[in-house]
């Protein structure tokens, strides 16, 4: 059959996850034992009280949550990582006390008004760029004229008085 290499590659995936999940609950036997009697349990009901263990200490509705937290291994607190990852920025700390800070600033220094200020100079300043390159491209235009007024006098395939181009004569020498 054609779905057979799937279901070997699914079978390969299904028995790694598994010793893997077993090697967890090894290395938490005594987390297990504190709250279960785990001589009389079986496999999976070890596995299904790690699970619990875990499940309460990332509920972020559990008041608790550190407790069972303390009580897990760092590498049962992993997460998988997305090429495309979303969340709300506010959740790190470092972000909340820039937030903190920049409302800090807001207050006793008047950040709002020193920014909007400088993007006001900013942007006279762009104004002011921007009216001298119009002004350059129109002088640069006007001596453009001129040499091509005196070119066409020089060569003789324009009309000096109306400035235009008599594009036959030009070809022709072309």
């Amino acid at each position: 059959m054609y779905i057979d290499p799937y279901i070997v590659i699914m079978e390969r995936n299904y028995s790694a996850v598994k010793s893997q999940i077993i090697s967890l609950v090894k290395d938490h036997e005594d987390v297990i034992g504190d709250l279960h009697n785990i001589n009389t349990m079986t496999e999976e009901a070890k596995i299904e009280a790690l699970y619990e263990v875990f499940r309460m200490a990332t509920d972020k509705d559990n008041a608790e949550r550190a407790q069972y937290e303390a009580l897990l291994d760092e590498n049962m607190m992993g997460r998988i990582m997305n090429s495309f990852q979303s969340y709300d920025y506010l959740d790190n700390e470092k972000y909340t006390r820039i937030q903190k800070l920049l409302k800090i600033m807001q207050e006793t220094f008047g950040y709002d008004e020193m920014m909007a200020d400088q993007v006001a100079a900013h942007n006279s300043m762009v104004h002011e760029l921007d009216e001298t390159k119009r002004g350059d491209s129109r002088e640069g235009q006007d001596d453009q004229d001129v040499e091509l007024q005196n070119l066409e006098a020089t060569v003789g395939f324009g009309d000096n008085k109306t400035g235009k181009v008599n594009l036959g004569k030009l070809n022709s020498l072309i």
